[in-house]
């Protein structure tokens, strides 16, 4: 990763601008109010570069830079850390999340598509790349969701005996004991529960969202560690803990997130969520059940 930054008088012209860093359009208004503040003598904070080789790569303060240039300065102040292309790719995606000109729309969904579209940031977690973004993390796991497989949207009636489907703008009613197959090339390969069972297309969208819940299982097992750390350490900061409640209570709600990860297509509708026109009472209008409702059923 790039390394801890320098601050110095950097000249303009050897920052390169045609680096691809630049996540959003210049906004000429936002450039004019610069130089005005500049004209008055304002000290705007210094912009961000990576030097890569002999390259300084900007990776937040495009607009500084285009006012600093519209007033013919040679020089500008810019925090400098040594780094690579590639760091200051992934910098410049978490750069005016806080501060300046707000981001235009589409820009966080462009942003997250190139993120999921690269092998590598993709198998960061969720939380991460939302947090670096700036943006929640039910938002990014819906991108990466329409990147993925397409947005779904299902809705059902107590009144009929099918369910309407919503794809990419087109509706349709499918059959309640209806299970769809859609060529391999359009499902992005093949989809599995834990149960080994299909998963079918109109689905997919809810099985992925189950790791928001191992997410929250994860970050639960961690405060849990910590704590028994630092009372095992005998930090006199945890002393008034009882721990015999704290361990029950984290095992119980341990155990409520667990019986909420989804399992297995419901055995009972074939996720279709009807069953002779009613809505399905095991798998609660989801069409998956969890592990204990899955074994319990009948075979």
């Amino acid at each position: 990763m790039a390394k801890a930054k320098t601050t110095k008088q950097l000249l303009i012209e050897l920052i390169d601008l045609s680096s691809g860093t630049q996540t959003r359009p210049l906004d000429d208004e936002t450039v004019k109010d610069y130089s005005d503040l500049i004209k008055d003598r304002v000290v705007l904070p210094p912009v961000d570069v990576v030097l890569d080789g002999g390259r300084y790569i900007p990776f937040d303060g495009y607009h500084r830079i285009a006012a600093h240039k519209s007033l013919g300065r040679k020089h500008i102040k810019a925090n400098v850390r040594t780094g690579s292309l590639r760091e200051a790719i992934w910098l410049s995606y978490s750069s005016n999340k806080t501060h300046g000109l707000k981001r235009q729309k589409g820009v966080k969904k462009d942003i997250l598509t190139k993120i999921f579209q690269d092998k590598d940031w993709s198998q960061k977690p969720i939380s991460e790349i939302a947090k670096h973004v700036g943006c929640g993390r039910q938002y990014a796991s819906e991108i990466k969701n329409e990147l993925s497989y397409g947005v779904v949207t299902r809705h059902h009636s107590e009144r009929s005996d099918s369910v309407e489907v919503t794809r990419k703008g087109t509706t349709y009613k499918q059959r309640s004991q209806e299970r769809e197959h859609r060529p391999a090339k359009e499902l992005n390969g093949e989809m599995l529960d834990f149960a080994g069972n299909d998963i079918p297309y109109e689905l997919r969208e809810i099985w992925l969202g189950k790791v928001v819940i191992q997410e929250k299982i994860n970050e639960l097992d961690k405060i849990k560690n910590h704590v028994q750390h630092m009372v095992e350490d005998g930090n006199p900061s945890w002393g008034l803990l009882n721990t015999t409640a704290f361990h029950a209570d984290y095992q119980n709600m341990r155990n409520r997130l667990k019986g909420a990860m989804l399992f297995a297509v419901c055995p009972y509708c074939n996720g279709s969520l009807l069953i002779d026109g009613k809505p399905c009472s095991a798998c609660h209008n989801t069409g998956f059940v969890n592990e204990v409702t899955y074994k319990a059923s009948p075979k």
